[in-house]
């Protein structure tokens, strides 16, 4: 049964990870013995196991579904204390933990949202502190400087950043070593990890101090030097995996950096991911699971005649599928122990399919993120609608928009970074350069629903491209300045304030100018 295959996970990769005593041996027997009596007749216990006392056990009552009370994240990340409702990671713990055994010093690599931080920050640690192990988690080394703190004066800025959240004391840092400060927190006899996440930031943040990078990470591997039981873990987006070559090169032969790629979950891990949360609540039937499963799993492709096609995609996102679960489960009425496809028909509403009910979810969660990117303001929430145009293709398909140095496709790059950092869309290396593209397909839905509301606006974003090129060629031939580019006539700018007023939402600030005095 699906509930004991999840409830065996935990105890198995303790099990894996630390070779047990006898007695552990015989508890984890009971625990096996004890779960299959609450799904098969009674048992008579194996010869090994006649000391054991089975008395009946009676399968702990299903709570039902409690209003405001949700098992699914949302767009959420998970923190720390949330491993009960973090399922399908359980065989990636497994040989993460396999890897620990042959090196200290660990790689994790993985695609945006594949949710590197919620595996480390649930199943990963809750089984590692399980075994004393001291978890130092979510090390940053990318954090901005106090405002209190002269950055002139920081010997390393990573070593500062990791040693400030080490070491919360109100004390002078700037100076100190990442090793001397590692040293003064041992406790000896036992073992501990550090969980670098976000490690990419070496390379994005405090650019100027790029130089600082190699003797932080020399300072680590002296740390590592001084002392056997510690072990450190980078955890870094793939497209980054290239960049920490010349780190690996670093370390000695006794302290082999080794790779770990996480992959986006497959069909199989995403039932779990369901299932796992809503477990001590209520039960889904089969079919339910394989429903929202299909929904998730769709590709748009243009087929052979050039038609829309859709078929089931390689994997799926963890955010989309807690997006959905978690309004399917707000749409559940209070006290139901058992999830059918009439749960899923009430939710969809009167008359439509699930299907539409998945898309909602997801079109809900667009308009949250663009209010939230916009700050609700409306004029800076059109822009972003009219810049994510550039990321569908006319048949209503995604499309991948390269970053430029200031802008992908009509974005600016700071709005492009803050919808990736809520999974709107999602980043991909390809040939040395930056691609993103909207995170699911679904996502093509609410922007092609703009545009064809609103035909006028393909004739608008061909004439933006347009003007665009006008502009930069129009840089390149006043060396990169539009000061006093079209000479001052200030009785026809005054005309054309109405204009400006009009396309203000549309344009960016330069070329709004420069259409304007054109």
């Amino acid at each position: 049964p699906i509930n004991l295959q999840l409830a065996l996970g935990t105890k198995i990769i303790r099990k894996f990870y630390q070779p047990s005593s006898e007695s552990q041996d015989r508890e984890l027997v009971r625990f096996v013995y004890e779960e299959l009596q609450k799904y098969t007749v009674p048992l008579t216990p194996p010869p090994s196991c006649q000391s054991i006392t089975a008395a009946p056990l009676v399968p702990k009552p299903l709570k039902g579904v409690v209003e405001g009370e949700s098992p699914f994240m949302g767009p959420r990340p998970f923190e720390g204390g949330m491993s009960h409702l973090f399922f399908g990671r359980d065989s990636e713990v497994l040989e993460l933990l396999g890897l620990m055994r042959k090196s200290r010093v660990l790689l994790l690599y993985a695609p945006s949202g594949a949710g590197k931080s919620s595996l480390l920050n649930t199943r990963f640690q809750e089984v590692l502190q399980g075994q004393g192990v001291q978890v130092l988690n979510g090390i940053r080394v990318g954090t901005p400087l106090p405002e209190n703190v002269d950055r002139f004066k920081v010997k390393n800025i990573y070593a500062f950043s990791v040693i400030s959240q080490l070491d919360k004391r109100d004390v002078d840092h700037s100076t100190r070593r990442l090793r001397d400060c590692l040293q003064a927190m041992r406790q000896e006899g036992r073992p501990r990890i550090i969980l670098f996440d976000q490690f990419e930031e070496i390379f994005t943040q405090h650019a100027d101090r790029f130089d600082e990078r190699v003797p932080f990470i020399q300072d680590l591997i002296g740390a590592l030097t001084d002392d056997p039981l510690l072990t450190v873990l980078f955890a870094i987006r793939q497209e980054y995996l290239a960049y920490m070559f010349e780190f690996r090169k670093l370390f000695p032969a006794e302290l082999p950096m080794l790779d770990y790629a996480l992959r986006r979950m497959g069909v199989n891990e995403a039932k779990e991911a369901i299932l796992g949360p809503a477990s001590t609540y209520a039960i889904f039937d089969s079919d339910v699971v394989d429903e929202i499963i299909k929904q998730l799993n769709i590709m748009r492709v243009i087929g052979p005649h050039g038609e829309l096609v859709e078929k089931p995609g390689p994997n799926i996102e963890l955010v989309h599928l807690q997006i959905v679960c978690e309004q399917l489960w707000a749409s559940l009425e209070s006290g139901i122990k058992r999830i059918t496809k009439t749960e899923l028909a009430r939710a969809a509403g009167n008359g439509k399919r699930f299907e539409d009910f998945v898309q909602n979810a997801l079109n809900v969660f667009f308009e949250k993120v663009l209010d939230e990117v916009s700050r609700h303001n409306e004029t800076e929430k059109k822009m972003i609608q009219f810049g994510l145009m550039s990321f569908i293709t006319a048949s209503s398909t995604r499309t991948m928009v390269q970053r430029g140095k200031y802008k992908t496709g009509r974005l600016p790059n700071r709005i492009v970074e803050k919808l990736e950092g809520r999974h709107l869309i999602r980043r991909e290396e390809r040939g040395g350069q930056q691609w993103f593209e909207l995170s699911h397909d679904s996502l093509a839905d609410p922007v092609s629903k703009q545009r064809a509301q609103d035909p006028e606006l393909n004739k608008l974003l061909f004439a933006a491209d347009l003007l665009d090129k006008v502009l930069d060629k129009a840089k390149v031939d006043s060396s990169d300045t539009l000061k006093n580019y079209f000479g001052e006539h200030r009785e026809i700018l005054a005309e054309c304030k109405r204009f400006q007023s009009q396309a203000q939402s549309l344009l960016e600030e330069e070329e709004l100018e420069f259409l304007f005095r054109a």
